[in-house]
């Protein structure tokens, strides 16, 4: 240790460093997984980390429900008491009637229970009159008055009753045996046998209301612990509001009720404050069997327990896995860098002891004895690096906390740590390891013959060892690939377990370890002869500083080579950790963005939204909105034809506005947002037969042909708010009859029902009874549609010589069909409109609509569509293609505009989809029948920036006058994300330390490497210089040297990080409920920080070649010649 210790202190820094890294692994999992338990528990449940456990329907008193109650308490105590930091006990008797007053409109006469919660006095406004007191009782065990209650403010005002008023808690009974109701949510009771009552018996409880409370404070933290139902009229909207909550003291109910009403049954809850801060992985098993175990024990009472707690614990535990994996997979590979440095670092300490291993093997050393000294000095380190790395782990682990990724989830603490025993073992196992690897130089010297390694350093050089001779190498890369192309083809290296949880395929997940391998071997095997190749190539062609390093470089490929895979290996790792972090949060981010698709997206009710303009009309006008989208979401069948029709997903959408609102990736399709969208969108529709606004009478002529009709007529009308309108329910005249007018009062059927000019007509529709079977086929001829004005003037609107109207495609029958023929006797013109009903099961409804020209010919209306990739192989189709839609009522040509694999807010992998535009498919779903069967139920909204407008528009939208279902809001989302520090921060705090300690132990070996070679090459400088070799040349000799190391290194290495970083981030390709994350996770890297990183990494290198040549410049060449020879 005395001849060489500054090169066994390099070997010890890369022992500690495998020996602090593999205790890492346990340390860092264990610490990561608790804090994220800890904030995920925080985060989610706020203030409600409670456990209530209930007792139903137990006798107020008697021997066996006390020991119920008792036995209940008993049972929290031993199962969570090391958690539970309060608990509160609610007491309710069941409902009972009472005389109070009925309250307008109230049918069922109200009841009321008595109620009291622990400690809630001191948290309780008494609004009027004061809190009540527990009764006296005689000597006989009777009331000495009444029963003092306190009432809610709300119920006492619905009521009309205040403090001083007397009412009476009416029961009564009869002599039937009758079981009590079961508790709630349990098996419904027996049929009760038959019984008439002989006799009724009515008691009564007399009450006095001395007080009218209400909660202090709702946001406390003591009413955020008490579930909303026992909140003593907090809130708004009690099961059932006729039941009234009579508070009394714990006193009244814990020894008076029991003596006063003894048979009366009540129900007990406790609620279990419990101190989630404390629950850590290691007691995670322990605390899931504690709940099982404790609902074991209330079975047997009658009892339940139930806590948000257990199913967050529950998911917690099924994702760890998932979670951690990753965290595990890349400390495996630092440990290997680190491995590999102790490597490179022994072999130069070997080549140093080359000719004392020489000397001492030619005098009849054996291996063993040879390496024994190495290896006493490598347990000594062993042991050394195996006691105080876990407490090194600790400590740099505990630092991560004050970084800025862990900051806002400790709250500038350190991260809590815990030292095991496993950290211990996983430290010795790394330092063992790495002695080992220490020892292998040592022993693969120690087995070369001394004469032929002698004659080899003369000679040629080694020739190829036994992984390159046997091609060993190339069946590890082999390997590598079969397991990426295997990976690829699953999708993904989670699977769902037996149990529900996500399960890592180990084979799977060694993919990248073992492709950093395999890409090392590779690169050993031909690395010298692309060097040779580039020394051939500048031979006699370049100077003579750059001809002679190249030559240098492949003379001496073997240090080259590991320098440059230790480097190479470095800067994948420095890669990864610069693309781990903001690819974990741009998935995370774009997750969000391609599934909420817009800034806020909102499911509408049902009254108020039937048409576009109606939702802009409604919420556009609110304060702080400034744009408004109306989409429509729903299931449909879709298919070339009837036999190959498959369910997808159809999104109607406004194109212009979608443009403008909605997030998009460019690699979501070949053709951007703008061309995807342009290919839907469809010119205004709405261009019907005009109506003149002061029309009285709008009239039709109609006359029957043969065969069997039984319809009413009605007319579809669009207003200007692009709203349509029913009028009609004519019933059709007889057939074979002369031409009949039918009419409608346009003003009071149409104008009267809030429609506004202008108006167009757009369909005439005739109903008839659902499923009535027409065995013959019949004929309806339409001719002179006529707006019968004021003055009297009958303006002809349609007269049917121009075609323009078609038929609309049933969803069942046989189908319609419209001809326009002459008549001998038209009304107006030459043709009239025949229509054909199909023959066969009737649909309910059939219509002649005109044929917009938006997106209509004379014959048929095609939609426009973009339609997902997979239904398009499945159904063959490509862009240009028809095929049908098929909703409940009809039948709507398609159109392939543009197939993708990607669109926001829609999963291919759950269901196939279709895009069109909204307009088209409002008009067709309006004009085909009375009301429309398509219109919006979902809203997409853009809101203001600023802080307080957004608040007031979200607040004026959760309004109950909008009747809005969910407003997912992605800004929100935006900000609940990365709360779990295993995905999002778990990985760049490992990876920041673990780049650190790799960047010291590259910066060491190139020290360490150089500092051997200028020794090594003393002699060579000294004839170069000799020989007149400038300094100049000298300096750019050496520099050139290490620069081709270092950049075929950093290069190879930044090429190997970016795959790497596919395969170590497969995790990201599923979320954490197993379903595929879309979109597909992107690699983000931060160059300007692995830049900074790779500067540094230079200036290591320009400050160790300075430093080399200044010590060659300070050779003297007569001695180093002298002693050479």
């Amino acid at each position: 240790m005395r001849d060489s210790w500054r090169l066994q202190l390099v070997i010890a820094a890369g022992i500690i460093v495998a020996a602090v890294l593999m205790s890492s692994t346990t340390i860092y999992t264990r610490a990561v997984s608790d804090l994220s338990l800890t904030v995920s528990l925080r985060e989610d449940l706020t203030e409600r980390r409670q456990m209530l456990t209930s007792l139903w329907s137990l006798p107020i008193a008697g021997g066996p429900n006390e020991s119920a109650r008792s036995y209940a308490e008993e049972s929290i105590a031993e199962r969570f008491g090391e958690i539970e930091s309060q608990r509160l006990r609610f007491q309710s008797s069941i409902p009972m009637s009472i005389d109070l007053p009925l309250r307008q409109g109230q049918v069922i006469p109200p009841t009321a229970f008595f109620a009291t919660l622990d400690e809630a006095k001191s948290h309780l406004t008494v609004v009027e009159g004061r809190f009540p007191k527990p009764p006296e009782l005689t000597s006989d065990a009777n009331l000495t008055g009444r029963i003092e209650v306190a009432m809610p403010v709300g119920a006492a005002r619905a009521y009309g009753v205040g403090v001083g008023s007397e009412l009476h808690i009416v029961d009564g009974w009869d002599e039937c045996d009758r079981e009590p109701d079961p508790p709630p949510g349990g098996p419904p009771p027996p049929p009760r046998p038959p019984c008439e009552p002989t006799m009724l018996v009515q008691r009564l409880i007399p009450i006095e209301i001395t007080g009218l409370i209400e909660p202090d404070d709702v946001e406390s933290s003591f009413w955020q612990r008490v579930p909303r139902n026992i909140t003593f009229g907090a809130y708004v909207s009690p099961p059932r509001p006729q039941t009234v909550s009579l508070i009394v003291p714990p006193e009244t109910f814990d020894s008076v009720m029991p003596t006063v009403m003894s048979g009366y049954l009540v129900n007990t809850t406790w609620i279990s404050e419990l101190d989630t801060d404390q629950l850590n992985v290691a007691v995670l098993d322990d605390t899931r069997a504690a709940f099982d175990l404790m609902r074991e024990d209330l079975r047997s009472v009658g009892g339940a327990v139930r806590s948000p707690i257990e199913a967050r614990l529950e998911s917690f535990v099924k994702d760890l896995d998932f979670t951690q994996v990753p965290i595990l997979m890349l400390l495996a590979q630092v440990v290997g860098i680190a491995l590999f440095y102790v490597v490179i670092v022994s072999g130069v300490q070997v080549a140093e002891r080359r000719e004392e291993l020489f000397s001492m093997r030619s005098r009849g050393a054996s291996i063993m004895q040879v390496i024994s000294h190495t290896a006493i000095e490598g347990i000594i380190l062993a042991i050394v690096a195996a006691a105080v790395a876990p407490f090194i782990a600790m400590g740099v682990i505990g630092l991560l906390g004050y970084t800025p990724v862990f900051d806002p989830l400790t709250g500038g603490n350190s991260i809590p740590t815990t030292l095991t025993d496993m950290a211990f073992l996983l430290s010795a196992a790394g330092a063992i390891v790495a002695v080992l690897f220490t020892l292998a130089p040592l022993v693969i010297a120690s087995r070369t013959r001394v004469l032929s390694e002698r004659l080899r350093g003369v000679s040629r050089p080694a020739g190829p060892n036994a992984l390159q001779r046997y091609f060993l190498d190339v069946a590890l890369v082999l390997v590598a690939v079969g397991l990426i192309f295997e990976a690829d083809l699953k999708g993904t290296v989670f699977e769902r377990n037996s149990v529900g949880g996500l399960s890592a395929d180990p084979l799977l997940l060694s993919t990248p370890i073992l492709f950093a391998l395999a890409a090392t071997l590779v690169i050993l095997r031909f690395l010298p002869y692309i060097y040779r190749f580039f020394a051939w190539l500048t031979y006699d062609r370049f100077p003579l500083s750059i001809a002679s390093t190249l030559r240098y470089v492949s003379r001496t490929v073997g240090p080259a080579a590991r320098l440059t895979i230790l480097l190479m290996l470095g800067a994948a790792l420095g890669t990864f950790a610069a693309s781990y972090a903001d690819t974990v949060e741009l998935s995370l981010e774009e997750r969000i963005e391609y599934d909420n698709g817009v800034e806020f997206r909102v499911s509408l009710g049902e009254s108020g939204y039937s048409t576009a303009n109606g939702v802009r009309a409604r919420l556009g006008p609110i304060d702080g909105i400034e744009e408004v989208a109306s989409v429509h979401r729903g299931k449909v069948s879709a298919g070339r034809s009837v036999g190959t029709t498959s369910s997808v997903t159809l999104l109607g959408l406004e194109p212009k506005s979608a443009l403008e609102m909605m997030w998009f990736r460019e690699d979501l399709s070949l053709l951007s947002l703008e061309e995807l969208l342009g290919a839907i969108d469809v010119p205004p529709v709405g261009r019907g037969i005009p109506i003149p606004s002061d029309t009285e009478t709008l009239r039709v002529w109609v006359r029957i042909g043969p065969g069997e009709t039984d319809q009413s007529l009605w007319f579809r009308i669009r207003d200007g708010d692009g709203k349509y309108i029913t009028g009609g329910g004519l019933e059709m005249p007889p057939r074979d009859t002369p031409w009949t007018a039918m009419e409608i009062d346009f003003q009071s059927e149409i104008v009267s029902f809030g429609a506004t000019a202008p108006y167009t007509l757009h369909a005439i529709v005739m109903s008839e009874p659902q499923g009535l079977f027409a065995s013959e086929p019949s004929t309806i001829y339409f001719d002179a549609v006529t707006a019968i004005q004021p003055d009297g003037r009958e303006l002809i609107i349609e007269d049917f010589e121009h075609r323009g109207w078609i038929d609309f495609a049933q969803r069942r029958g046989s189908g319609d069909e419209i001809e326009f023929e002459e008549d001998p006797e038209p009304i107006s013109g030459e043709h009239v409109m025949a229509f054909y009903p199909g023959v066969g099961q009737s649909p309910g409804l059939r219509a002649a609509h005109v044929a917009d020209p938006a997106f209509c010919s004379n014959t048929r209306c095609t939609v426009p569509t973009i339609i997902s990739q997979d239904f398009a192989e499945r159904q063959r189709l490509e862009v240009g293609d028809r095929y049908t839609l098929r909703t409940d009522r009809m039948i709507l040509s398609a159109r392939v505009a543009s197939i993708v694999e990607l669109f926001p807010t829609l999963r291919p992998d759950e269901q196939s989809f279709i895009i069109a535009d909204f307009d088209p498919l409002f008009h067709m779903g309006s004009v085909t029948g009375l009301r429309p069967s398509i219109s919006p139920n979902e809203a997409w909204l853009n809101i203001a920036d600023d802080p307080e407008m957004r608040a007031a528009a979200l607040a004026e939208l959760n309004r109950p006058r909008y009747s809005l279902g969910q407003i997912s809001d992605r800004d929100q989302r935006l900000d609940e994300s990365g709360r779990d520090p295993l995905t999002t921060a778990g990985g760049s705090g490992i990876l920041l330390v673990a780049f650190i300690a790799i960047s010291l132990l590259l910066a060491l070996a190139f020290l360490v490497s150089m500092a051997v070679s200028a020794r090594q090459r003393r002699l060579e400088m000294a004839l170069l210089r000799t020989v007149g070799v400038g300094n100049a040349s000298i300096l750019i000799q050496l520099f050139l040297e290490y620069a081709i190391i270092v950049g075929t290194g950093l290069v190879l290495g930044v090429l190997l990080g970016n795959r790497i970083s596919l395969l170590l981030l497969a995790y990201l390709e599923i979320d954490e409920s197993g379903r595929t994350v879309l979109p597909p996770f992107q690699v983000e890297t931060d160059w300007q920080i692995l830049g900074i990183a790779f500067a540094v990494l230079a200036g290591v290198l320009l400050v160790g070649v300075v430093a080399t040549w200044r010590w060659f410049l300070k050779l003297e060449l007569n001695r180093e010649l002298r002693l050479t020879n």
